[in-house]
């Protein structure tokens, strides 16, 4: 239906109206299709307002993360030539709160900070991912190179230890120990 939108009233009248969330959708990805970004994110942001009425339901939680996580890409590759990194940061964030377990966002967040020469909200962003995901070895090797960045070189060695516990053949954690 997103690819022939024709089609919907012929759908319509055999299956019964589409439920709000499904219509939002395929607005979004035709808008999409057309490189329509605003109009898509309207439509997006209406499927997550949708999905948000119950956030009780986990699949509703984690399709509105999902959403969000779109509209960060949308924004991401705007026609403008530019990206507005706020707005971005601003959907991962949200995107979080349906969903906190998402490893990738939270680095995601974190180098769009450091990006942006913002390094306090860089350090506060991979230090979240640390108390999320204490065991992860991507995560401690971003704590590595946070730690090491404000000079911090016991905390660095602490943190390469533990990559070395998870995953003993890192030779980048190797190196930092060296």
């Amino acid at each position: 239906l997103a690819v022939y939108p024709r089609e919907q009233p012929i759908y319509a009248k055999l299956f019964g109206p589409l439920p709000k969330f499904e219509t939002h959708r395929l607005h979004a990805l035709q808008a999409e299709q057309k490189r329509e970004g605003e109009s898509a994110l309207r439509h997006w942001q209406a499927c997550v307002d949708e999905l948000a009425q119950d956030r009780k339901n986990p699949d509703h939680r984690l399709m509105a993360a999902l959403v969000l996580r779109q509209m960060a890409e949308i924004v991401k590759h705007k026609d403008s030539g530019w990206n507005d990194t706020s707005e971005i940061r601003e959907y991962l964030k949200q995107s979080l709160e349906f969903d906190p377990d998402d490893r990738d966002t939270y680095l995601q967040i974190a180098m769009l900070y450091k990006e942006a020469n913002e390094d306090k909200e860089y350090h506060q962003w991979v230090e979240r991912a640390v108390k999320q995901f204490p065991d992860d070895p991507q995560v401690l090797m971003a704590a590595v190179a946070t730690a090491t960045a404000r000079k911090s070189y016991k905390k660095a060695a602490g943190f390469a230890k533990r990559v070395l516990e998870l995953d003993p053949i890192n030779s980048t954690a190797r190196a930092v120990l060296i």
